[in-house]
Parts: structure tokens; C-alpha cells; sequence
């Protein structure tokens, strides 16, 4: 009781089965009282819930079914969290030769190596055992446990087997087997220890059996949740991509809107490009009207060529490039691309779980839970067996015929095969599952030591544990609680290279877009030649005189004059000096030619007309380039500043779509489903499954001492004449006829019991 049993490789089968025995029945005996009020209070209600009333009265069946067992679920769970389970903990474990890892060091030990190395385990014969080899201790304890349901049912057999028969069945040559009929006048204290190790033997059987149902019907209906929690957590990641891609979906026609907000920041390219237009022709209108007057006036000529200059400056701007808004198809194709990865991820991480659960489990779960009602009559049928079996005992113990004894005894030899094999099929998941969800971290357990130790050198095993860490554990968000941090993805490198070309500066580079926008190249000098342009003084220029072919400088009163002399030549008294250039001298003075004087003055008033014209119109021009480049320089400074907002919308509106991307990716929703997960799997069925084999042990290991004590002293309670055994030998120890003696007829053995009574008188005489 105070020293751990020593469990190592190479004890021998038979001082274990010795051992685990010998700690069963110390356990056993403990949990007695328990195992009667189990069977009193709990047999009438367990038959009551059965009833199909229930059923009847259920509007959903499933529903129904549920509530009819809770109050099962109720006394299953005392059965099994406050009897079995201390028990079961306090049950000796591997202690691992020559080194100094603790249990959960060796269990973390096993399943890195099965994970990584699964062929070494299979060289543990070979190995010895030390630190680097804490898997080959494992499976010493489990095969050795798992071992004990083999052996004990073969030992039974080719021990039993033949006791049981020749006590029960036949006459085994010459009656001398032992019988089941009495042999002697048994004492009533031997009587009465024969009686009540009956009567524990069949308490102990119905304290056990009720638990077993019970704990059967638990271990049943939480293997059906688990299937459906696993199910449920595998078809998790495939709902949450349902929602995350309808999010990327909203996320696209708001990005759509976003950015043809952004788009419109250079909607005024258009008028920008509109007013060059308008100002180059204007420029060009200009620049002609100068070269025109160049012969008329001195600085006309370097005007000119100043005007030029400005035009070759105005023609080198390039405002197309703004122009280059962003495509919105472009915008979603980026979302696809930030976004792909991580579903590719998610999807093969679905997929490789999937198809590992159908690798391992195969149909099981489907088929599991459509045979529903194969599993209740199995259920039924198991414990209405056992239960029968002890009614026989019961029977047989009221009526105290040695042929009563027989059935039962039948029923304990054939039923103690089949919880030894239940024993062993239900030990092993039940340790492993048990010792799997000690190295399992969840919200109750978020202890991620074990766990690193055992998939810390698998292949992908970062990702595992960075899932259980930012996403199962616990729920609460984080900045790494999300699918891209959890899958070991480089979120900034794909968000990189997805929106990298959402950008102002490579669309509409900086440098350029301010030397388009720059008006200093060609508004500083026009701003230092609009004076000039406007303040050009046709009086200050010269024309040449046709009188005399010299230069002669403008003088309005010659204009004044030359019409008179043509009204006079002409007699047409309307002319005017914008009409004379469009008399004709040779026949509009009075059908001769008029004189060259006459002539003369009509070429002065048209040259001087020119002058004059072009001169107002350099003056106009002058004014309209400078309005327009005001225009210019105001819608530049405009676009500019809209080019730089479009960069901050830009750059804001991206880090939105990031940011809303990797909140839609957040996988904090996964925790109450993993913990859901780890309590149906370490919080209910393996805590059930450890009371599911610890019961069908020792139920088996009852119905073994229960075949070999209770039938040594079933003839000690039977109401049934004596037969002695010496009746069946001869006075020299020989074997006789094998025939009973006669009624009424007297045995040696009762002759020598007179003598010796007879012998005792005289001595006390």
C-alpha cells in the first residue's frame, strides 16, 4: 500500500498477474459498500427509465433519449468520477529503469517517437532503457497491462476448465473428482463463511454488473458525442471558409468603393489637360502674331522667341501618366492574392486531417452511429446475462440443491472469457487516449511544455503548436490569433506582394508627378514677359512708306488721312478704314484709275491696319495665356495635393483591407470547439473508458475466484445427503466399486468417528 508496484521489462507474467490481482481485489474490497448501494438504490430507477414510456412521451426521439438517461448519466458519473477514477489514479505506473523522466516525460517521449520514428518502436526488444528510450518503457507498461487480459483467460482455461468440469459435470472415474454434494458434517461456522463469501461474491457481481451498465450506456452515448464534436471540429475549417470568403467578398465592393474615392482625387487631369490645350493654341496665336510683327517692331522678334522658349517648355509637360488610376478588377485580384494562401492552407490542413480521420476510423463513425439499436440490444443482452446469471445464484442459494449450483457457475465460466477480451480491447485506447490527453494542452490544462516536447521535431510542428497557442487554448484575441500567424504563413510578405502594386508612387511616381505639376518652368518666365507683351506700343513701331519705301513709324492722323483721300478719289463717303483694303482703286475711283498717291494710301491704311490688329492681338493673347495659366497653376496645385491625399487614402485603405482580412482570419472561434473537443475526449471518454475496463476486470476477476471459491464451498451450503469420500476406497487404500453405500448401512468413516468418541469418554473417565 505505501511502495508503487514495479512494473519494468522482463517480470515475469506470473508474479504480475499475482500483483494485479492482488491490488484488484484490495480495491474491490474497498469500494464493497459502494458496490451495495450502487446495486439497491440505482437497479429500480436504471429498470424504471428503460420503460418505453419514455419514448412515447418524447416529441423529438433523440431529445427524448437524452433526458431519459440523465438521471443515468448522473449515477454513471458517480459510479465513475468518485469510485472508479480514485482508484484507477491511484494505480501503479511505468517506473522507467535507469533514468530520471517522469511520467508525462515518457508519455511525450512515446508519441514523438510514434510520430517521427514509428519504426524504431518496433526495435524496443533490442533496446535498453534509459532517457533516450522513455517509448520502449511505454509499451512495456502497456503491453504488459493489456497482457494480463490474455493470460489470465488462457490460464483459466487450461486451470479452471478441468476443476470445473470434474466438480459439475461428470463423475471423472470412480466419483472421486470432489463432487458437489457434501462429503462431511460440515461446522456451522464453515457453513456460514462458505454462506457469506456467497452472498459477497454475488454483491460484489450486482454492484458491478449495475456499475458496468452503466458505465457501458455513458461509455456508449459519449463515444456518440465524440464522433459528432470530431465531425463537428473537422467540418469547422470549412465553415469558417464559407464565411471568410463572403467576407473577402464584402470586402472587394467595399474596396471597389474605396478606391474610386481614390480614383476621383485625379478626376481633374481631365480640365488640366483641357487648359494646356486651350493655352498652347493660345501660345501658338501668339507666338505667330509676334513673328508677324517682327518687321514692324524692333523687340517683337526677341518676344517671339521668348514665347518659343515657353511653348517648348509648356509642349515638354507630360500629364498623361496622371492618368493612371487604379483598376478595380486589379483591387480585387489583390484581395484574391492577399487571401489565397491561407485558404490553401486551411483547405490542406482540412484535407490531411479528413483523410488521417478516415485512415485511422475509417466508417467507423457512420457506422457506429447507425447501428444504434444493435448497440442497446448488445448492451441488453450483455448485462441481461450477467444479470441472470446472478438470479441463478440467487436461486440457487434459497433452494441449496447441488444441481441449482451448476448454471451459474456455467454462466461465470463462459462470461468471464468475454470481459477478459472486453478488458483487453478497452484497456488500451483507454490508456492511451488517457496518457495522449496529458501531453494535450487546453483552457482548463494550457500547459504547451508537453506538447513542444512531442511535436516539436515532427515536420509542420511549428504549426501545430502555434495553432494550439494562438488559436485552441484560448479564445481571447491577440495579435497572432489568426489563421496567418497560426499556420506559420509570412503574412507581411504575401500582403506585400498582393497590394504591392496598390501604390500612388508606382502608378503615379512622385518626382514625376511634381515636375508635371511644377508651373515654375514655363509661368516664371511668361510672368516676366507679360509686361512687355501687354504694354507693346504699336505707336512705337514702323511700317514701310509705299511713297517712299522707307521706314516710317505709325502715326494714326496717316491712317486719318489716306481714308479721306480715298473717300475723295472712290466718292463713296462710307468707307471706313477697315473697308478701303477691300475697295478696288482701279475701278472704284469713277471708272479710271485712281492716282498712285491714292493707291499709296490705301497700301499705307491696310499696313498700318495690321499693325495695329496684330498688336491687340498680342495684347489679348498675352491676357488669355496668363489666365490660363493661372488656371494651370491653380488645378496643378490642386492635383497635387489630391495626388498626395491619394497616397495617405491609398496607403489607409490598404492597411484597412489588411486589417479586416486578418480579423475575418482570426481563429479564436476554434477554441470553444477544441475545448468541446479535449473535454468529450479527455474530460468524458477516456475518464469513462478507464472505468469501462477496470470494471470488466474486475467483474472477471470475481467470476474467477467466484468459480473456484464458491464452488469449494457450494457443498458446504447444499441441502443434500452426506457422501463421504472414503466410501470410495477399499480398507487397503485401494480404489472400491466406486458405488455408495447402502441406505442405512455404515461407512469406515463413521465407524472410526465412534471409536474415537468412545476412546475420548474413557480418558476423561
Amino acid at each position: 500500500q505505501t511502495k508503487p508496484l514495479q512494473l519494468v521489462a522482463g517480470a515475469s507474467p506470473l508474479f504480475l498477474a499475482w500483483q494485479l490481482t492482488f491490488f484488484s481485489f484490495s480495491m474491490l474490497f474497498k469500494t464493497f459498500l459502494v458496490m451495495v448501494f450502487i446495486g439497491v438504490g440505482v437497479a429500480v430507477p436504471t429498470a424504471a427509465v428503460q420503460g418505453p414510456e419514455r419514448v412515447l412521451m418524447a416529441v423529438d426521439a433523440q431529445s427524448a433519449k437524452l433526458e431519459a438517461k440523465e438521471e443515468l448519466n448522473a449515477k454513471a458519473d458517480f459510479y465513475s468520477d468518485d469510485i472508479i477514477h480514485p482508484l484507477i489514479v491511484g494505480m501503479p505506473r511505468v517506473n522507467m529503469k535507469g533514468t530520471q523522466l517522469d511520467r508525462k516525460e515518457v508519455i511525450a517521449g512515446f508519441f514523438s517517437t510514434m510520430f517521427t520514428d514509428s519504426a524504431s518502436i518496433m526495435k524496443c526488444g533490442d533496446m535498453e532503457r534509459n532517457d533516450s528510450t522513455p517509448h520502449c518503457s511505454y509499451i512495456d507498461f502497456v503491453l504488459m497491462m493489456w497482457a494480463v487480459g490474455i493470460l489470465l483467460p488462457l490460464l483459466t482455461f487450461f486451470g479452471v476448465w478441468f476443476f470445473c468440469c470434474g466438480r459439475c459435470c461428470c463423475k471423472c472415474c470412480c466419483n472421486n473428482c470432489g463432487g458437489k454434494v457434501p462429503t462431511t458434517n460440515y461446522s456451522g461456522f464453515q457453513r456460514c463463511s462458505a454462506l457469506i463469501c456467497y452472498l459477497v461474491g454475488i454483491i460484489l457481481l450486482l454492484g458491478l454488473s449495475v456499475g458496468g451498465y452503466l458505465i457501458t450506456e455513458r461509455v456508449d452515448g459519449e463515444t456518440v458525442q465524440f464522433l459528432a464534436v470530431m465531425d463537428d471540429l473537422l467540418e469547422v475549417p470549412g465553415t469558417f471558409l464559407e464565411g471568410f470568403k463572403s467576407d473577402i467578398t464584402s470586402l472587394k465592393n467595399f474596396s471597389r468603393v474605396e478606391f474610386g474615392k481614390i480614383n476621383d482625387q485625379v478626376a481633374g487631369v481631365a480640365v488640366l489637360g483641357l487648359q494646356f490645350k486651350v493655352m498652347k493654341v493660345q501660345l501658338t496665336s501668339l507666338h505667330k502674331n509676334l513673328d508677324d510683327l517682327k518687321s514692324n517692331c524692333a523687340e517683337c522678334a526677341d518676344l517671339r522667341d521668348a514665347v518659343g522658349g515657353i511653348q517648348t517648355s509648356v509642349d515638354k509637360v507630360d500629364i498623361a501618366f496622371l492618368n493612371n488610376t487604379f483598376s478595380l478588377d486589379k483591387v480585387e485580384k489583390s484581395l484574391d492574392n492577399a487571401t489565397s494562401p491561407m485558404i490553401a492552407k486551411v483547405e490542406s490542413s482540412q484535407g490531411d486531417a479528413k483523410s488521417k480521420y478516415k485512415e485511422i476510423l475509417g466508417d467507423f463513425g457512420d457506422q457506429y452511429e447507425a447501428q444504434e439499436s444493435i448497440r442497446s440490444a448488445s448492451t441488453y443482452a450483455l448485462w441481461g446475462v450477467v444479470w441472470i446469471g446472478i438470479l441463478l445464484s440467487i436461486l440457487a442459494m434459497l433452494v441449496r440443491k447441488p444441481g441449482c449450483f451448476v448454471p451459474p457457475y456455467l454462466c461465470w465460466f463462459l462470461l468471464l472469457f468475454l470481459f477478459f477480451g472486453l478488458y483487453a480491447a478497452a484497456f488500451m485506447p483507454a490508456i492511451i487516449f488517457g496518457d495522449f490527453c496529458a501531453v494535450l494542452p487546453a483552457k482548463t490544462s494550457p500547459d504547451t511544455t508537453m506538447l513542444e516536447k512531442v511535436w516539436g521535431q515532427i515536420k509542420g510542428g511549428d504549426m501545430t503548436i502555434g495553432l494550439f497557442k494562438n488559436c485552441l487554448i484560448d479564445g481571447t484575441p491577440g495579435p497572432n490569433s489568426n489563421f496567418f500567424s497560426a499556420l506559420q504563413l509570412d503574412k507581411e510578405k504575401i500582403f506585400d506582394d498582393a497590394f504591392g502594386d496598390l501604390d500612388v508612387n508606382k502608378t503615379i511616381p512622385s518626382d514625376k508627378a511634381n515636375k508635371a505639376l511644377n508651373t515654375s518652368s514655363y509661368k516664371d518666365p511668361f510672368d516676366q514677359l507679360f509686361p512687355r507683351l501687354v504694354n507693346l506700343d504699336k505707336n512705337t513701331m514702323t511700317y514701310t512708306d509705299p511713297a517712299t519705301n522707307t521706314p516710317k513709324t505709325f502715326d494714326s492722323r496717316d491712317i486719318d488721312r489716306c481714308v479721306t483721300n480715298i473717300r475723295g478719289a472712290t466718292g463713296d463717303n462710307t468707307l471706313t478704314r477697315w473697308t478701303v483694303k477691300d475697295v478696288d482703286m482701279n475701278t472704284g475711283c469713277g471708272g479710271t484709275a485712281c492716282s498712285t498717291a491714292v493707291q499709296q494710301c490705301q497700301t499705307t491704311v491696310i499696313r498700318m491696319n495690321d499693325i495695329e490688329t496684330k498688336t491687340d492681338q498680342v495684347h489679348a493673347d498675352a491676357r488669355a495665356v496668363n489666365v490660363s495659366m493661372t488656371h494651370i497653376s491653380i488645378t496643378s496645385s490642386t492635383l497635387s495635393s489630391n495626388i498626395s491625399q491619394m497616397r495617405n487614402m491609398t496607403d489607409s485603405t490598404v492597411d484597412a483591407l489588411e486589417l479586416q482580412i486578418v480579423d475575418a482570419a482570426s481563429c479564436t472561434f476554434l477554441s470553444p470547439h477544441w475545448n468541446n473537443f479535449h473535454a468529450a475526449l479527455c474530460g468524458n471518454l477516456s475518464g469513462s473508458l478507464d472505468a469501462y475496463w477496470f470494471t470488466c476486470f474486475a467483474i472477471a476477476l470475481v467470476m474467477l475466484l467466484s468459480l473456484i471459491c464458491n464452488m469449494k464451498g457450494a457443498k458446504r451450503i447444499a441441502k443434500a445427503r452426506v457422501v463421504p469420500r472414503d466410501a470410495t476406497y477399499g480398507n487397503k487404500g485401494k480404489r472400491g466399486t466406486g458405488k455408495r453405500p447402502a441406505k442405512g448401512s455404515k461407512s469406515s468413516s463413521g465407524d472410526g468417528k465412534k471409536k474415537r468418541k468412545k476412546k475420548a469418554g474413557k480418558t476423561r473417565k
